[in-house]
């Protein structure tokens, strides 16, 4: 057997072969695989609070001082949390209604919408219907027209044609 050289021989070429082809086929399949992948954007909705609630939120989490493992009762600050929690309630309170107000305005704004286009539909279609009223009446009086023109025109021609009797 002849010794055979490892960048020369057969060996070599078809291992080369061999790799390009898994190398191809390797960045094939990764770009179908991640090509075929979508981006799907996700969308929130979230409602932006003022900074009052954000004032709110930071005097509910302050820590009242403590004295040899107790509470120090403190009024002012009860009476602070129980105004900051009336106003809590309040303010959703407002939240709410002001969503009902934006809901009823947005119901009020498609009825009268809708009562604007039946209102248009209406008047178009009376406007067709006089149009075409019009022109019915237009072709009858031309019809007229033609019909008096056309008895006026024979009673001429009986006219002429006694007129040639009587000459004759």
């Amino acid at each position: 057997m002849s010794e055979r050289h490892t960048t020369t021989g057969s060996y070599f070429r078809t291992g080369i072969t061999v790799s390009a082809i898994l190398h191809i086929g390797i960045f094939y399949l990764m770009y179908f695989i991640f090509g075929l992948m979508e981006d799907e954007t996700e969308y929130v909705q979230a409602e932006l609070w003022s900074s009052e609630y954000a004032d709110t939120a930071q005097s509910q989490n302050t820590v009242t001082p403590k004295k040899n493992g107790n509470n120090i009762p403190n009024n002012a600050t009860e009476k602070n949390q129980r105004k900051i929690d009336s106003d809590i309630k309040f303010k959703d309170d407002e939240i709410g209604l002001d969503k009902k107000r934006k809901e009823k305005l947005a119901k009020e704004k498609a009825e009268k919408e809708r009562k604007e286009k039946l209102a248009k539909e209406k008047a178009e279609k009376e406007r067709k219907e006089k149009l075409a009223k019009e022109k019915a009446e237009k072709e009858r009086k031309e019809k007229l027209a033609k019909e008096k023109a056309e008895k006026e025109r024979k009673e001429k021609l009986a006219k002429e044609k006694a007129e040639k009797e009587r000459k004759e």
